[in-house]
């Protein structure tokens, strides 16, 4: 907390495997979690890591009267089908008896950094965390049952979906989340499933069937053409999302983004629709495919998704979702006078947040528009009012 530039100097590389070659707001909460971990004496695990080894590594944790404790554990019948979470929530509670206390060094990531520390350290201990910029959870079985509960009640409905001959309710079990958004959204993802979506299609709820067919029909014809004859402007616009490879269908999805944006009559600014048209801006594919994507477009396309790109920013908070969605779709569609909206974004930001060393999502936007932008042009555009 004192001197960040030192202790980033003298850990270069320990910090340097994380992405942290820099000074943050959060610098000193992460070298108590780097530098526990490096000792040995904090264990760091993924989220879905599996309980029975979780627990494996906590014995080592927890000292003699922790790990006595802990073996009651072994036993546990459930122990293979609890998730990280509840089996780290009974792990704590088990702990709790010997007191000794389970604590989450919780480092804003999709990872658990776990210590095991006399029970009567932990309040003083949250307090210190909260000195450092940080945040410390004591798992300590309060939301044990809650899980359980969770758990066995999915655990039923998934019983039910196995044994359903309902082709969508099948379809669904092979995702993550077991919903209709997943099950499109596996189609950004190589290999398309489009088939099988296509096969499922009937059995789909009536409420989500009109989205699906929606989908398929922008993956069968140009979605640029189904974006001019559809009778449902929005919900195209929503299907859009689920487009699949921006290198296939890269120039096709802005197409039909400023097509529906024109038909909706879509203004700029932080709206519903407005936000759904950035959303289908944003093309996860390389620069240069991006760029020849862009310049396939009329130069009117171009400008109406510029500009409601451009209005999505003004006025977004810095890092909301409206913020990075805006940005993301500005890398892709943002033009001369966007130059300006941006900037202004960026002095904003470091306004309010004075001590951010680096605004990497910013910069990287200004770089991508002005690559693509030839600089005469864009100082003539700039100058306008």
């Amino acid at each position: 907390m004192d001197d960040p530039h030192g202790y980033l100097a003298a850990f270069a590389e320990r910090m340097g495997n994380i992405g942290v070659d820099e000074p943050r707001d959060d610098l000193a909460w992460l070298a108590i979690t780097q530098g526990l971990t490096a000792r040995g004496t904090a264990i760091e695990l993924d989220w879905k890591h599996e309980a029975a080894d979780a627990l494996g590594h906590l014995e080592r944790l927890a000292g003699r009267a922790g790990k006595k404790a802990l073996a009651a554990c072994r036993a546990d019948p459930e122990l293979e089908e609890r998730p990280t979470y509840e089996a780290l929530e009974l792990f704590g509670k088990t702990l709790g008896g010997a007191q000794r206390a389970l604590l989450h060094l919780d480092k804003q990531s999709d990872s658990y950094v776990l210590v095991v520390v006399d029970a009567h350290a932990v309040a003083n201990l949250v307090g210190l965390a909260k000195k450092a910029g940080g945040t410390i959870q004591h798992l300590d079985g309060g939301g044990l049952a809650a899980e359980e509960a969770k758990r066995r009640k999915s655990s039923a409905k998934q019983a039910r979906a196995r044994a359903s001959v309902n082709r969508w309710t099948q379809l669904l079990l092979t995702t993550v989340e077991n919903t209709t958004d997943d099950a499109l959204w596996t189609l950004r993802h190589h290999p398309y499933p489009l088939e099988a979506i296509r096969a499922a299609m009937p059995d789909a709820p009536a409420r989500d069937r009109p989205l699906v067919e929606m989908v398929v029909a922008v993956h069968d014809k140009p979605a640029s053409a189904v974006a001019r004859a559809t009778k449902d402007p929005a919900l195209c616009l929503r299907a859009l999302n689920y487009l699949g490879n921006e290198d296939v269908h890269g120039a096709e999805r802005l197409a039909a983004a400023a097509v529906l944006a024109e038909r909706l009559a879509v203004e700029p600014g932080g709206g519903k629709a407005a936000l759904q048209v950035c959303t289908a801006c944003n093309l996860f594919a390389a620069d240069a495919d991006a760029d020849r994507a862009l310049a396939k477009l009329p130069a009117a396309a171009r400008t109406r998704l510029a500009r409601i790109a451009d209005g999505a920013l003004r006025g977004a908070t810095y890092q909301s979702d409206r913020w990075n969605t805006a940005f993301r779709a500005l890398r892709t569609v943002g033009d001369a006078l966007s130059l300006p909206t941006i900037e202004a974004a960026l002095l904003k930001a470091r306004k309010v947040f004075p001590d951010e060393a680096s605004f990497d999502e910013i910069d990287d936007a200004l770089a991508r528009i002005r690559h693509r932008t030839p600089a005469k042009g864009r100082a003539r555009r700039t100058r306008r009012p």
